[in-house]
This record gives C-alpha cells, sequence and structure tokens, in this order.
C-alpha cells in the first residue's frame, strides 16, 4: 500500500469536526451511506468544515415562492428586522448576515416545501454546524406601493381595520384593509384603500363607524 493510500486529504482549509475512523481501520468509498445527510455524517471517514463561512438550509411553504430570490439579503439568528433599513449591511454589525445562494424551482411532492440555500456573509460567525437557526428573510423590494402610517392601523379579531375621513360629510367610516410589507413606521396596504383617502392616526380608540369627526390638523393619507 502506497502513502497515497493510506492518507485522507481534504479539499479545503478548516477544522476537523467529525472524525469516524481509527488508525489500523481499513475504510472503503463503498461504506459511505449517501442516502441522507445523517447517513453520510456516520460513515464518512471524517468531516472537515471552514467555520468562517455556513450554509443554512430551510424548507419554505408553495405560497412563499414568490417572495424568494436568490441574492437576497438574510439575517440567520437574533429578533425579526422591523424594516427594510435594519437588513442593511452597514446596520447589520451586531447579527449574522447572509445571502439567498439558490432557490429550488420545485416543490417537495410530500411536504409542499421548496428549499432556500442561504450562505452567511459575516466574519466568523459564531454558529455550530449542525445547529437550528432562526432564518429571515427579505422579500423583493416594492418600488410603488400603497402605504398608511402604523398608527392609523387597528386590529380586531386576527383583522386589520382603519378610519377613513369623509371630508365632505365629516363622518368616519371603519375599513379593512389586508396588509402587506413593513418599512419603517408605514405599512403597505394590499386592498381596502385608494390613493389619496384620509385615514385617522390619532384618537382612531375613540371612534365608531358612522360616527361624526371635525379635523383639526391634516395627518397623512394613504
Amino acid at each position: 500500500m502506497g502513502v497515497d493510500d493510506s492518507r485522507l486529504v481534504s479539499p479545503i482549509d478548516g477544522v476537523l469536526a467529525r472524525l469516524n475512523i481509527e488508525q489500523g481501520r481499513y475504510f472503503s468509498p463503498q461504506a459511505v451511506d449517501s442516502s441522507s445527510e445523517q447517513g453520510a455524517l456516520r460513515t464518512v471517514p471524517a468531516l472537515v468544515i471552514d467555520p468562517s463561512r455556513f450554509e443554512i438550509r430551510a424548507d419554505l411553504p408553495s405560497y412563499a415562492f414568490q417572495d424568494i430570490q436568490a441574492g437576497a439579503r438574510a439575517q440567520v439568528g437574533g429578533q425579526p428586522p422591523r424594516d427594510g433599513d435594519a437588513m442593511d449591511p452597514e446596520t447589520m454589525k451586531d447579527v449574522i448576515a447572509g445571502t439567498v445562494h439558490a432557490v429550488s424551482p420545485s416543490l417537495d411532492p410530500e411536504t409542499r416545501t421548496f428549499e432556500v440555500i442561504v450562505h452567511t456573509t459575516s466574519e466568523a460567525p459564531r454558529l455550530q454546524d449542525g445547529a437550528f437557526v432562526a432564518l429571515w428573510i427579505a422579500r423583493p423590494a416594492q418600488a410603488a406601493v400603497l402605504t398608511v402610517p402604523l398608527d392609523a392601523v387597528r386590529h380586531r379579531n386576527d383583522q386589520s381595520f382603519v378610519f377613513v375621513v369623509d371630508t365632505e360629510r365629516g363622518v368616519v367610516a371603519e375599513r379593512r384593509v389586508m396588509l402587506g410589507q413593513q418599512a419603517g413606521d408605514r405599512r403597505a396596504v394590499l386592498s381596502g384603500l385608494e390613493p389619496g383617502d384620509a385615514v385617522v392616526t390619532d384618537g382612531r380608540a375613540r371612534l365608531t363607524d358612522g360616527q361624526r369627526v371635525r379635523v383639526i390638523t391634516s395627518g397623512e393619507g394613504a
């Protein structure tokens, strides 16, 4: 047996994370169980990882497919970002940043989910190989969208409402809305409002549908 047949050479520089072989033991490539990740981890002779960069794999429901794009910014761990600025690379110094590396174009026939692969971009991320993590992915930016101030939105029975002011009649009407993404102190409105609608931002907790009002100051509209 030559030297090349008695040594294992890692294709990358890194650290030894798992060792499944002992001195004097004979190893054959046919012994590796490649049917699953867990099987491979138990049967490969050694596992070397690069702790300066990690890959996170997540299975997402089919309805989220249109919201995920390769290259999108991601955050590993921590609290969910409240707006787009929170995921800016310049502000992500205290969290683990990443980007979406790949999005599966097909669904798993059993779970009806698709796989997303995220690569970390932070230097020396404090992660452990094989650990479960929370993952937040930025949706595609929307150039033109109807928004309202967060102070205008009320929630009741898992539904969202705003009070719209009829300035000619001097009354307010409670309007159910479907909300979208949040950016800063404003929230996107997918349906229920039209551009130019005047919404109540102050004192809405004391209002009822159809109540007469007098506009004292002009607030932000939709």
